[in-house]
């Protein structure tokens, strides 16, 4: 089998098994790209002082992608472009990181797995002015 295929399941692995994680310890961070890149082209992503991503594209592999949630006891399954999926999908292979990274304005809005422990998601907005 492909290294893309092995790759794939990984990255869905590692997202199951950070949604399915406990409570932990929270921590505030401000993602952010780094001006220089790393070898080979891949973008640097500076979560925090201690944790620096060296992220290369991934690849969903299907051109569409069934998509299961739950809605009380109700399965739905959802049809998904998977060329829409993996456009913002991106991994560090050394840190077992996977995250889907989306601009906005100035900021980096990153959502995924960094590795065993670690989840990341942007905070929900604290209300409107």
């Amino acid at each position: 089998m492909s290294v893309y295929f092995w790759s794939s399941v990984l990255i869905c692995a590692m997202v199951a098994e950070s949604l399915w994680a406990g409570p932990s310890t929270e921590y505030v961070v401000y993602p952010r790209f780094l001006q220089a890149r790393g070898m080979n082209g891949t973008k640097l992503l500076q979560i925090n002082e201690k944790i620096t991503l060296h992220l290369e594209k991934s690849s969903v592999l299907a051109e569409n992608l069934v998509v299961s949630t739950l809605n009380g006891n109700k399965q739905v399954d959802t049809l998904v472009d998977g060329r829409e999926v993996e456009k913002d999908i991106y991994q560090d292979q050394s840190q077992m990181a996977a995250v889907s990274v989306t601009k906005k304005a100035e900021t980096v809005e990153v959502r995924g797995s960094l590795g065993h422990t670690l989840r990341i998601a942007p905070l929900p907005l604290m209300g409107t002015l």
